[in-house]
């Protein structure tokens, strides 16, 4: 490689790293960040910043932005002050962004003790205690925890980010996940993943986990050989979701799931 070559080289990757371009998250998501020792960047400017993986190395500054997406710009926002709500919450969700989730389920549990079911991002609270119980492969624990949750905040702003949870958990224990009995995975969850969609099905139908629900145990269904529920489930989201991108798809298998669930004719 020629020395030109490389010079050039050099210069578009130093223009990337100066210039990063932000990812879009959902609203609240936030990423610690951290600048790099100032090198040929002028003060006033930022310079080269790297992921939350090397905050914990010695740096100059650190700063945390959160996505806007009614701006879709990042928003700088100030440091988390500690023995408040707000700030001992960001502070746990740092260590979530940290994956330290046992330390930020320590820190969640302390908020919820210290602060109770008062404080205005109680919710907030409980959604990021279930998310690092998934995250720490507890699933039915989360699952049970967000069952009351549901059944506390129902209608409110929560209950997507709620069923959101609750259908990945359902995902994970028809996937072959077991649940856990004495601290090992013998038991298997089948029938809570099921118990979980149609719930999710019936009580929150004019979601859109209603729909992938729906399919989900249709799915599950055929690939267990149920052709006669799977008929059912392909059938009843054709009924309920007219306009689903998955309609011409199911009735499709529901005729296949049909013929195949026909025991032929007796002679």
């Amino acid at each position: 490689m020629s020395k030109r070559v490389a010079v050039a080289l050099f210069a578009v990757v130093a223009g990337l790293i100066a210039s990063p371009r932000a990812f879009a998250g959902e609203k609240g998501t936030r990423f610690v960040l951290c600048e790099a020792p100032e090198g040929p960047f002028r003060q006033n400017e930022p310079g080269p910043f790297f992921l939350a993986m090397l905050a914990d190395q010695p740096q100059q500054r650190r700063e945390t932005l959160e996505f806007d997406p009614d701006t879709g710009k990042w928003v700088e926002q100030k440091p988390p002050v500690p023995g408040t709500p707000a700030g001992d919450l960001a502070l746990a969700r740092a260590d979530f962004a940290k994956i330290n989730y046992s330390r930020a389920l320590r820190k969640t549990k302390a908020w919820i003790k210290t602060y109770g079911e008062q404080d205005e991002l109680y919710p907030e609270a409980v959604l990021l205690e279930c998310r690092t119980m998934i995250a720490r492969r507890d699933y039915y624990k989360a699952h049970l925890k967000l069952v009351d949750f549901l059944s506390e905040f129902a209608g409110t702003q929560y209950v997507d980010r709620a069923l959101q949870m609750e259908f990945v958990i359902a995902e994970t224990f028809l996937g072959g996940t077991k649940r856990k009995f004495l601290g090992l995975r013998i038991l298997k969850a089948d029938d809570v993943a099921i118990n979980i969609l149609d719930d999710i099905a019936a009580n929150y139908p004019q979601t859109t986990f209603a729909e992938l629900a729906t399919l989900t145990k249709a799915r599950h269904y055929w690939a267990q050989g149920d052709f006669l529920l799977a008929e059912q489930e392909y059938a009843f989201l054709v009924e309920q979701f007219p306009r689903s991108r998955y309609t011409r798809r199911a009735l499709l298998q529901s005729a296949r799931a049909a013929m195949a669930a026909f025991p032929g004719i007796p002679y």
